[in-house]
C-alpha cells in the first residue's frame, strides 16, 4: 500500500511538473522561449531522471525475475532502434556546413573590429566564442542588450564611456558607430536598420562576405573574401532542412554584392558574383539572377550573353513576362519576327501577375540616374527593398521629377507595405507624367488593397487605356470579389 502510493505521488508530480513546464512555455514571449531553449537545457535531462525512476519501479512491481529481464531485454532493444534510427538522422559528424558558417563569419572580421551579431549567426558565433575561444581578438556585442540599462552598463565597462540612452536602440548603435568609425571597423549580420542610418551620415551598409560592413559611400569592397571561405559540404551534398537556411545565405550575399558592383559600374565583378552564386545548391533567387546578369550583359552590349541569360531566366521561372519581352525585343532588332511575336504574344500571356512589378523604362536621364534606377532595380528583385528604396530615393535626389524612380519606389514601398508612402509616389509620379500607365496600375492595385474598391476601378481603367491590357483583368477579379 505504501509503494503505491509513493508511485501515485511520483507519477503526479510527473504531471503536474509536465502541464506547467508546457503552459509556461507557451504562454511565454518569443524571447522568453529563445532563452529557454539556449539556456535551460538542463530541465531535459530533469525529465530524464523522471523516466529513470519510473523505469525502478516499473522493474520494482514485476515480482518474478524472469519478467524483469524480459522487460529490460524489451527496454533495451525499443532504446537501441530509436537510438539508431535517430543517430541515422542525425549524425552531423561529416556536417561541417555551421562550423564553416561560424568560422567564414569570424575571417570576414578584422580584428579588433566591432560585431553585432543576430538570429541566425547567434548560435554558431556563440560556439566559437565560449567553447573555442576563437573571438578573443573581435568585440562582439548583442545589439539588443544596448535597449537595456544593464547591456548598456556592460558596453560602458568593457569598452568606455560613450552616450547612450535605453529608450533608443537606434541611436545607441549609431552613436558606437560614430564614436569608433573609422578607428574601429563595425559590423552586422543583417541590414534593414534605417533608423540606424539615420545617425551614421555619409555612410553605409556594404556587403563584406557573409556580413554587412559600416563603410564610406563611395568605398570598395572586395569579394575576394569569399574564396577564402570553406565550403565543405555544401556542393556534393544535399542539405538538410536545418542547413537549407545557412547554405542560401552564401548565394543571396553574393548576389547583393554584385547589385552593389553594377551600381559603381563594375560589371566584370557583378557578373562572377552571379555566376558564382549561381553554384550553390540551395538557391531561391536563381530567376532573379538570371535576369539580373541580362541586365549585366545588355550594359555591354553583349547580345548573346543577354539572349542566354534570358532564356535561363524563362528556363527558370516560365511565367516570367518581363523576360519574354525583352528576348522578343532582341530577336527584333535582329530581324528575327516571327520568334519576336511568340516571344511578345508569351509577355502577353504571363504579364497577368497578382502584385505590382516594376518595369523597366527608359527614362532620358543622365548615366548616374540611371544606374541608381538599375541598381534599385537589381535590389528589389533580390528582395533587398531596403536596399532598392535607397537607390530610387538617390535617383530621386539627382532628378526630382524623375517619375520612374517614383513609380519603382512606389511598387517597393508596397511590398514593404507602406501604403501610404505607396501611395504618395504614385501620385508624385502621376503628376510629373499624367500618361504614366504603370502609375496608375500600382496606385489601383494598392488601393484595392486598402478597399478603396471604387478607385481602385477608376485607376485600373485609366492604365488599361494606356496600354497596359492586364488591367482589365485585375478589374474583373475586383468586380467579382
Amino acid at each position: 500500500m505504501e509503494k503505491n502510493r509513493k508511485i501515485l505521488f511520483f507519477y503526479s508530480s510527473i504531471l503536474v511538473i509536465t502541464i506547467f513546464m508546457v503552459v509556461f512555455y507557451n504562454k511565454s514571449k518569443p524571447l522568453m522561449i529563445w532563452t529557454i531553449d539556449n539556456f535551460l537545457i538542463p530541465a531535459q535531462y530533469i525529465l530524464f531522471i523522471f523516466i529513470l525512476l519510473g523505469i525502478y519501479f516499473i522493474i520494482n512491481l514485476l515480482k518474478k525475475r524472469t519478467n524483469k529481464y524480459i522487460f529490460l531485454v524489451i527496454l533495451i532493444g525499443v532504446i537501441s532502434y530509436s537510438g539508431f534510427q535517430h543517430f541515422k538522422i542525425n549524425n552531423n559528424r561529416y556536417n561541417y556546413i555551421f562550423y564553416d558558417f561560424a568560422n567564414n563569419t569570424l575571417i570576414s572580421i578584422e580584428p579588433g573590429s566591432f560585431y553585432f551579431p543576430e538570429e541566425d549567426y547567434i548560435n554558431p558565433i556563440g560556439y566559437q566564442q565560449m567553447i573555442q575561444h576563437k573571438t578573443d581578438n573581435i568585440n562582439i556585442f548583442m545589439m539588443y542588450n544596448l535597449s537595456n540599462k544593464w547591456g548598456i552598463n556592460d558596453f560602458i565597462k568593457k569598452y568606455g564611456q560613450i552616450s547612450l540612452n535605453p529608450d533608443n536602440l537606434e541611436m545607441n548603435v549609431g552613436n558606437i558607430i560614430n564614436s569608433f568609425f573609422p578607428r574601429k571597423n563595425v559590423y552586422f549580420s543583417y541590414n534593414d536598420y534605417d533608423h540606424i542610418k539615420m545617425y551614421i551620415k555619409n555612410l553605409r551598409f556594404k556587403i563584406n562576405g557573409l556580413l554587412y560592413k559600416i563603410a564610406y559611400e563611395n568605398e570598395y569592397i572586395s569579394s575576394y573574401i569569399f574564396k577564402e571561405y570553406s565550403y565543405r559540404g555544401i556542393f556534393d551534398a544535399k542539405n538538410n532542412d536545418g542547413t537549407k537556411g545557412i547554405v542560401a545565405t552564401y548565394s543571396k550575399k553574393l548576389a547583393i554584392q554584385a547589385s552593389d558592383y553594377i551600381n559603381e559600374k563594375r560589371y566584370s565583378e557583378a557578373t562572377k558574383n552571379f555566376k558564382f552564386a549561381l553554384l550553390f545548391p540551395e538557391n531561391n533567387i536563381k530567376t532573379d539572377i538570371y535576369y539580373n546578369l541580362y541586365l549585366v550583359y545588355k550594359e555591354l552590349n553583349d547580345e548573346n550573353n543577354q539572349i542566354k541569360y534570358l532564356k535561363e531566366t524563362i528556363d527558370s521561372n516560365k511565367s516570367f513576362g518581363e523576360a519574354y519581352q525583352e528576348l522578343g525585343e532582341i530577336y527584333k532588332k535582329d530581324g528575327n519576327i516571327p520568334a519576336a511575336n511568340e516571344m511578345f504574344e508569351a509577355a502577353l500571356k504571363y504579364g497577368n501577375t497578382s502584385k505590382p512589378v516594376p518595369e523597366q523604362t527608359n527614362s532620358g536621364n543622365n548615366d548616374e540616374t540611371e544606374q541608381y534606377l538599375k541598381s534599385g532595380d537589381t535590389k528589389y528583385g533580390l528582395d533587398d527593398y531596403k536596399g532598392a528604396i535607397e537607390d530610387y530615393t538617390k535617383a530621386l535626389n539627382l532628378n526630382p521629377e524623375f517619375v520612374v524612380a517614383y513609380s519603382h519606389r512606389a511598387v517597393t514601398e508596397y511590398r514593404l507595405e507602406d501604403y501610404k508612402a505607396a501611395i504618395n509616389d504614385c501620385n508624385m509620379a502621376i503628376k510629373y507624367n499624367p500618361n504614366l500607365a504603370e502609375a496608375y496600375f500600382n496606385r489601383g492595385f494598392i488601393k484595392n488593397k486598402l478597399g478603396d474598391k471604387q478607385g481602385a476601378v477608376e485607376d485600373l481603367k485609366k492604365a488599361g487605356e494606356l496600354g497596359i491590357n492586364k488591367a482589365y483583368d485585375k478589374i474583373k477579379e475586383i468586380q467579382g470579389q
